[in-house]
Protein backbone atom coordinates (compact mmCIF):
# COMPACT_ATOMS: atom_id res chain seq x y z
CA UNK A 1 0.00 0.00 0.00
CA UNK A 2 2.85 2.05 0.97
CA UNK A 3 4.17 1.70 -2.77
CA UNK A 4 0.89 2.39 -4.41
CA UNK A 5 -0.28 5.39 -2.53
CA UNK A 6 -3.23 3.46 -1.51
CA UNK A 7 -5.52 4.18 1.65
CA UNK A 8 -5.16 1.79 4.38
CA UNK A 9 -7.93 0.37 5.82
CA UNK A 10 -8.06 -1.28 9.11
CA UNK A 11 -10.45 -3.35 10.23
CA UNK A 12 -11.46 -4.67 13.22
CA UNK A 13 -11.34 -3.91 17.25
CA UNK A 14 -7.31 -2.57 18.09
CA UNK A 15 -7.27 -5.53 20.77
CA UNK A 16 -8.17 -8.33 18.37
CA UNK A 17 -5.45 -6.78 15.30
CA UNK A 18 -2.58 -9.24 14.47
CA UNK A 19 0.95 -7.78 16.21
CA UNK A 20 2.22 -7.72 13.15
CA UNK A 21 -0.64 -4.75 12.06
CA UNK A 22 0.19 -3.01 15.48
CA UNK A 23 3.65 -2.65 14.34
CA UNK A 24 3.24 -0.93 11.59
CA UNK A 25 -0.02 1.34 12.42
CA UNK A 26 2.55 2.24 15.34
CA UNK A 27 5.57 3.06 13.16
CA UNK A 28 5.58 6.65 12.35
CA UNK A 29 8.43 6.62 9.28
CA UNK A 30 6.35 4.10 7.47
CA UNK A 31 2.88 6.35 8.15
CA UNK A 32 4.90 9.27 6.93
CA UNK A 33 6.10 7.71 3.84
CA UNK A 34 2.85 6.15 3.09
CA UNK A 35 1.61 9.79 3.54
CA UNK A 36 3.72 11.42 1.58
CA UNK A 37 1.82 14.76 -0.01
CA UNK A 38 3.19 14.24 -3.33
CA UNK A 39 1.40 10.60 -4.01
CA UNK A 40 3.32 9.35 -6.79
CA UNK A 41 2.75 6.27 -7.94
CA UNK A 42 5.42 3.61 -7.45
CA UNK A 43 6.97 1.51 -10.29
CA UNK A 44 7.88 -2.32 -10.08
CA UNK A 45 11.85 -2.31 -10.75
CA UNK A 46 12.05 -6.48 -10.95
CA UNK A 47 9.72 -8.63 -9.98
CA UNK A 48 10.24 -12.36 -10.71
CA UNK A 49 9.93 -15.85 -8.44
CA UNK A 50 12.60 -14.55 -6.07
CA UNK A 51 11.84 -11.26 -5.22
CA UNK A 52 9.79 -7.69 -6.14
CA UNK A 53 11.70 -4.11 -6.12
CA UNK A 54 9.53 -1.20 -6.18
CA UNK A 55 10.52 2.40 -6.39
CA UNK A 56 7.99 5.44 -5.64
CA UNK A 57 9.21 9.28 -5.82
CA UNK A 58 8.67 11.21 -2.63
CA UNK A 59 8.63 14.99 -1.28
CA UNK A 60 10.24 16.98 -3.59
CA UNK A 61 13.55 14.52 -4.95
CA UNK A 62 13.08 11.90 -2.45
CA UNK A 63 12.39 7.92 -3.52
CA UNK A 64 11.75 4.96 -1.42
CA UNK A 65 12.56 1.51 -3.21
CA UNK A 66 11.19 -1.45 -1.24
CA UNK A 67 12.73 -4.61 -1.74
CA UNK A 68 10.13 -8.14 -0.96
CA UNK A 69 11.74 -11.48 -0.63
CA UNK A 70 8.86 -14.21 -2.24
CA UNK A 71 11.32 -16.66 -0.81
CA UNK A 72 10.73 -19.26 2.13
CA UNK A 73 14.22 -18.59 3.31
CA UNK A 74 15.60 -14.98 4.37
CA UNK A 75 17.99 -14.29 0.94
CA UNK A 76 19.60 -11.13 -0.12
CA UNK A 77 17.55 -8.91 -2.08
CA UNK A 78 19.20 -6.40 -4.20
CA UNK A 79 18.91 -3.83 -7.08
CA UNK A 80 21.06 -1.72 -9.32
CA UNK A 81 21.31 1.63 -8.38
CA UNK A 82 20.94 2.46 -12.42
CA UNK A 83 17.69 0.65 -12.35
CA UNK A 84 16.93 3.53 -10.12
CA UNK A 85 18.02 6.02 -12.19
CA UNK A 86 20.32 6.48 -9.14
CA UNK A 87 24.56 6.64 -9.46
CA UNK A 88 27.43 6.89 -6.92
CA UNK A 89 26.99 6.06 -2.99
CA UNK A 90 23.57 5.51 -2.62
CA UNK A 91 22.47 5.14 1.26
CA UNK A 92 19.15 4.07 2.20
CA UNK A 93 17.69 3.89 5.81
CA UNK A 94 15.12 1.04 6.44
CA UNK A 95 11.68 2.32 7.35
CA UNK A 96 11.34 -0.78 9.60
CA UNK A 97 14.14 -0.91 11.58
CA UNK A 98 15.84 2.18 11.35
CA UNK A 99 19.32 0.31 10.06
CA UNK A 100 21.33 2.10 7.26
CA UNK A 101 22.25 0.58 3.97
CA UNK A 102 24.82 1.61 1.61
CA UNK A 103 25.14 0.71 -1.98
CA UNK A 104 28.12 -1.52 -2.96
CA UNK A 105 29.21 -2.24 -6.46
CA UNK A 106 26.30 -0.45 -7.82
CA UNK A 107 24.06 -2.68 -6.13
CA UNK A 108 21.24 -1.72 -3.41
CA UNK A 109 19.91 -4.25 -0.68
CA UNK A 110 19.98 -6.54 2.22
CA UNK A 111 19.60 -9.52 3.34
CA UNK A 112 15.07 -9.90 3.90
CA UNK A 113 13.91 -12.36 5.88
CA UNK A 114 11.37 -14.81 4.42
CA UNK A 115 7.91 -13.19 3.16
CA UNK A 116 9.51 -9.74 4.39
CA UNK A 117 10.33 -6.48 3.01
CA UNK A 118 12.57 -3.72 3.41
CA UNK A 119 11.21 -0.11 2.85
CA UNK A 120 14.02 2.01 2.47
CA UNK A 121 14.02 5.75 2.04
CA UNK A 122 16.85 7.10 0.29
CA UNK A 123 18.50 10.04 1.78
Amino acid sequence: AVMAVSPWVVMGRPDSLPAAVLAILANHDVLALAGDSRAAFGGTVREDSEAVVRSRAIGTKGLIVSLTNRRRDAAAIGVPIALLGLTGTIRGVDAWTGQEVVSRAGWLGGTVGAGDTILLEIV
